[in-house]
């Protein structure tokens, strides 16, 4: 009587390791995606943040607005530079490595992406900037088109993620 060997043979071995690569090969090539999209999430939700710091400094300081600022980080990282001039910091906390600007926004007609029309370059809305666009609404594709009111603000940044067409994509949300 021939006695059945135990165990499992060589090309069980090799179809289970492949099977468990390319499992893991498709785990790996989804998870910068997700990253991705994580961030973009966060981005989103400082927009609001930001919109809501504006708020609460317009109705602390009887509508007065804040004065323009470039590169300001929140209250968690303090003023960026010898800029005093951030108005928003006590109000607003962002998570490190995204600032803020604050600038006018057109006077008429509206500004698209990527916003060369904004003068100042470090004003301008990135991955790493959110900017307040002030007296000012959103337009289509994140475009800022100009306000109607003093209270009015646009604020937009930058996705990680492209469009169809490769241009990179801004979200815009307006108070």
């Amino acid at each position: 009587m021939k006695q059945a060997k135990k165990g499992f043979t060589l090309i069980e071995v090799i179809l289970v390791l492949a099977i468990a690569a390319m499992i893991f090969l498709m785990v790996l090539l989804t998870l910068p995606a997700v990253q991705r999209s994580q961030r973009d999430l966060s981005r989103r939700d400082a927009v609001g943040s930001v919109i809501a710091a504006y708020t609460e400094f317009l109705g602390n300081n009887r509508g007065t607005q804040p004065i323009n600022a470039v590169n300001c980080e929140g209250a968690d990282g303090g003023i960026v530079g010898a800029q005093a001039d951030c108005q928003l910091n006590p109000y607003l906390r962002l998570q490190a490595g995204i600032t803020f600007s604050i600038t006018d926004g057109p006077s008429t007609g509206e500004w698209t992406p990527p916003f060369s029309s904004v003068g100042n370059a470090e004003a301008r809305p990135n991955t790493d900037r959110i900017t307040v666009f002030k007296r000012a609404t959103c337009g289509v594709n994140g475009a800022v088109r100009a306000g109607t009111s003093n209270r009015q603000i646009a604020v937009v940044v930058a996705l990680e993620g492209a469009g169809a067409d490769g241009a990179q994509i801004f979200f815009c949300q307006d108070s």
